[in-house]
Protein backbone atom coordinates (compact mmCIF):
# COMPACT_ATOMS: atom_id res chain seq x y z
CA UNK A 1 0.00 0.00 0.00
CA UNK A 2 2.54 2.76 -1.08
CA UNK A 3 -0.34 5.05 -1.78
CA UNK A 4 -1.56 5.14 1.51
CA UNK A 5 2.22 6.10 2.65
CA UNK A 6 2.22 8.42 -0.05
CA UNK A 7 -1.19 10.23 1.03
CA UNK A 8 -0.03 10.11 4.77
CA UNK A 9 3.20 11.84 4.42
CA UNK A 10 1.70 14.31 2.19
CA UNK A 11 -1.32 15.08 4.82
CA UNK A 12 2.37 15.63 7.23
CA UNK A 13 4.03 17.92 5.26
CA UNK A 14 0.83 20.05 4.01
CA UNK A 15 -0.35 20.02 7.81
CA UNK A 16 3.39 21.46 9.23
CA UNK A 17 2.76 23.95 6.15
CA UNK A 18 -0.59 25.31 7.01
CA UNK A 19 -0.80 25.72 10.78
CA UNK A 20 2.88 27.11 10.87
CA UNK A 21 1.95 29.98 8.73
CA UNK A 22 -1.50 30.23 9.81
CA UNK A 23 -2.04 29.67 13.09
CA UNK A 24 -3.28 33.02 15.28
CA UNK A 25 -4.94 33.07 18.73
CA UNK A 26 -8.45 35.03 18.43
CA UNK A 27 -8.24 36.45 22.37
CA UNK A 28 -6.66 37.77 25.00
CA UNK A 29 -6.60 35.13 27.56
CA UNK A 30 -4.26 32.98 25.48
CA UNK A 31 -1.03 32.56 27.42
CA UNK A 32 2.26 34.88 26.53
CA UNK A 33 3.90 31.94 24.41
CA UNK A 34 1.06 31.54 22.02
CA UNK A 35 0.45 35.18 21.97
CA UNK A 36 4.53 35.13 21.33
CA UNK A 37 3.98 32.32 18.35
CA UNK A 38 1.46 34.51 16.96
CA UNK A 39 3.25 37.42 16.78
CA UNK A 40 5.95 35.62 14.96
CA UNK A 41 3.73 33.88 12.59
CA UNK A 42 2.16 37.51 11.61
CA UNK A 43 5.79 38.88 10.79
CA UNK A 44 6.65 35.79 8.93
CA UNK A 45 3.18 35.66 6.59
CA UNK A 46 4.42 40.06 6.32
CA UNK A 47 7.51 38.97 5.19
CA UNK A 48 6.39 35.90 2.87
CA UNK A 49 3.70 39.12 1.49
CA UNK A 50 6.53 41.02 0.67
CA UNK A 51 8.62 38.97 -0.99
CA UNK A 52 11.36 38.53 1.66
CA UNK A 53 11.92 34.46 1.36
CA UNK A 54 14.95 34.46 3.66
CA UNK A 55 13.67 36.22 6.41
CA UNK A 56 10.11 34.39 6.44
CA UNK A 57 11.93 30.96 6.54
CA UNK A 58 13.79 32.63 9.07
CA UNK A 59 11.03 33.69 11.32
CA UNK A 60 9.03 29.51 10.88
CA UNK A 61 11.99 28.28 12.54
CA UNK A 62 11.53 30.68 15.39
CA UNK A 63 7.92 29.38 15.21
CA UNK A 64 8.74 25.78 14.65
CA UNK A 65 10.98 25.69 17.39
CA UNK A 66 9.02 27.49 20.10
CA UNK A 67 6.87 25.34 22.08
CA UNK A 68 3.42 26.88 23.04
CA UNK A 69 0.78 26.00 25.51
CA UNK A 70 -2.50 24.07 24.33
CA UNK A 71 -5.40 26.38 23.69
CA UNK A 72 -8.56 25.89 26.29
CA UNK A 73 -9.30 22.66 25.39
CA UNK A 74 -12.98 21.32 24.49
CA UNK A 75 -14.55 18.36 26.36
CA UNK A 76 -16.35 17.07 23.09
CA UNK A 77 -16.15 17.71 19.51
CA UNK A 78 -18.77 20.27 18.82
CA UNK A 79 -21.49 19.54 16.59
CA UNK A 80 -20.84 22.17 14.57
CA UNK A 81 -17.14 23.83 13.94
CA UNK A 82 -16.69 27.51 14.04
CA UNK A 83 -14.06 28.47 11.88
CA UNK A 84 -13.72 31.63 13.68
CA UNK A 85 -13.44 30.09 17.55
CA UNK A 86 -9.72 29.57 18.19
CA UNK A 87 -11.11 26.61 20.04
CA UNK A 88 -12.58 25.05 17.68
CA UNK A 89 -9.51 24.95 14.82
CA UNK A 90 -7.32 24.36 17.63
CA UNK A 91 -9.81 21.39 17.61
CA UNK A 92 -9.58 20.78 14.39
CA UNK A 93 -5.72 20.63 14.19
CA UNK A 94 -5.47 18.20 17.00
CA UNK A 95 -7.94 15.90 15.45
CA UNK A 96 -5.98 15.90 12.12
CA UNK A 97 -2.61 15.08 13.88
CA UNK A 98 -4.40 12.39 15.66
CA UNK A 99 -6.26 11.08 12.80
CA UNK A 100 -2.95 11.30 10.86
CA UNK A 101 -1.29 9.26 13.68
CA UNK A 102 -3.79 6.61 13.38
CA UNK A 103 -3.37 6.18 10.02
CA UNK A 104 0.62 5.69 10.04
CA UNK A 105 -0.42 3.53 13.35
CA UNK A 106 1.01 -0.62 11.61
CA UNK A 107 1.19 -1.91 14.72
CA UNK A 108 -1.52 -3.92 16.86
CA UNK A 109 -3.47 -7.14 15.36
CA UNK A 110 -4.78 -4.57 12.67
CA UNK A 111 -1.36 -2.94 11.75
CA UNK A 112 -0.66 -4.85 8.14
CA UNK A 113 -4.80 -4.61 7.26
CA UNK A 114 -6.30 -2.40 5.16
CA UNK A 115 -9.18 -2.11 7.20
CA UNK A 116 -9.34 -1.41 10.65
CA UNK A 117 -12.07 -1.46 13.57
CA UNK A 118 -13.57 2.39 14.17
CA UNK A 119 -12.33 2.00 17.60
CA UNK A 120 -8.87 2.36 16.29
CA UNK A 121 -10.04 6.10 15.64
CA UNK A 122 -8.99 9.48 17.95
CA UNK A 123 -12.41 10.66 17.41
CA UNK A 124 -15.32 9.50 16.14
CA UNK A 125 -15.47 9.33 12.17
CA UNK A 126 -18.62 12.54 12.60
CA UNK A 127 -15.85 14.54 13.83
CA UNK A 128 -13.20 13.64 12.23
CA UNK A 129 -15.28 13.93 8.70
CA UNK A 130 -16.54 17.44 9.79
CA UNK A 131 -12.90 18.48 10.61
CA UNK A 132 -11.01 17.72 7.73
CA UNK A 133 -14.45 18.96 5.33
CA UNK A 134 -13.86 22.47 7.19
CA UNK A 135 -10.14 22.31 5.81
CA UNK A 136 -10.97 21.59 2.55
CA UNK A 137 -13.80 24.07 2.56
CA UNK A 138 -11.44 26.87 3.60
CA UNK A 139 -9.48 25.76 0.90
CA UNK A 140 -11.54 26.08 -1.75
CA UNK A 141 -12.94 29.48 -0.75
CA UNK A 142 -16.45 28.17 0.54
CA UNK A 143 -15.52 28.79 3.96
CA UNK A 144 -12.82 30.98 5.78
CA UNK A 145 -11.40 31.47 9.51
CA UNK A 146 -8.88 34.19 10.69
CA UNK A 147 -7.17 31.51 12.33
CA UNK A 148 -5.83 29.65 8.95
CA UNK A 149 -4.32 31.39 6.42
CA UNK A 150 -6.23 30.04 3.24
CA UNK A 151 -3.20 30.48 1.21
CA UNK A 152 -1.67 27.28 2.26
CA UNK A 153 -4.33 25.41 1.33
CA UNK A 154 -3.33 24.57 -2.34
CA UNK A 155 -4.65 22.30 -4.53
CA UNK A 156 -2.54 19.60 -3.95
CA UNK A 157 -3.08 20.06 0.08
CA UNK A 158 -6.74 20.19 -0.36
CA UNK A 159 -6.21 16.90 -2.59
CA UNK A 160 -4.36 15.02 0.00
CA UNK A 161 -6.67 16.00 2.51
CA UNK A 162 -10.16 14.67 0.95
CA UNK A 163 -8.40 11.48 -0.17
CA UNK A 164 -7.75 10.97 3.99
CA UNK A 165 -11.22 11.81 4.36
CA UNK A 166 -12.13 8.81 2.08
CA UNK A 167 -9.86 6.49 4.14
CA UNK A 168 -12.29 6.93 6.83
CA UNK A 169 -14.36 4.14 5.17
CA UNK A 170 -11.50 1.67 5.81
CA UNK A 171 -12.02 2.16 9.79
CA UNK A 172 -15.23 0.03 9.66
CA UNK A 173 -18.16 0.08 12.49
CA UNK A 174 -17.51 -3.48 13.91
CA UNK A 175 -16.35 -4.91 17.02
CA UNK A 176 -12.58 -5.80 16.66
CA UNK A 177 -13.23 -9.13 18.00
CA UNK A 178 -15.48 -9.67 14.58
CA UNK A 179 -13.04 -8.07 11.92
CA UNK A 180 -10.04 -10.69 10.96
CA UNK A 181 -6.54 -9.72 11.47
CA UNK A 182 -5.44 -11.94 8.61
CA UNK A 183 -4.69 -9.42 5.60
CA UNK A 184 -6.08 -10.96 3.21
CA UNK A 185 -8.99 -12.25 5.12
CA UNK A 186 -9.50 -8.51 6.35
CA UNK A 187 -9.65 -7.48 2.68
CA UNK A 188 -12.48 -9.84 1.77
CA UNK A 189 -14.09 -9.03 4.95
CA UNK A 190 -13.90 -4.97 4.43
CA UNK A 191 -15.18 -5.20 1.35
CA UNK A 192 -18.15 -7.35 1.98
CA UNK A 193 -19.11 -5.13 4.88
CA UNK A 194 -18.75 -2.28 2.54
CA UNK A 195 -21.49 -3.68 0.19
CA UNK A 196 -23.69 -4.26 2.70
Amino acid sequence: MPWLWIIIVGLAVAWVVLWRRGARPASSEISPRVQERAELVSRANQAWNAGWSEQAQALELEVAWLKTDPPPHLSSPPELLDPHDYRHMALVDEIRERYAAALRDQSGPFGACAFKPASALPFPKEAIAQSLQLLIDVGEGRASSEHLDSRSLTPDVVKTIDRCAQLLNTFLDVPPDQLPSDPDQNAKFGAQFRLS
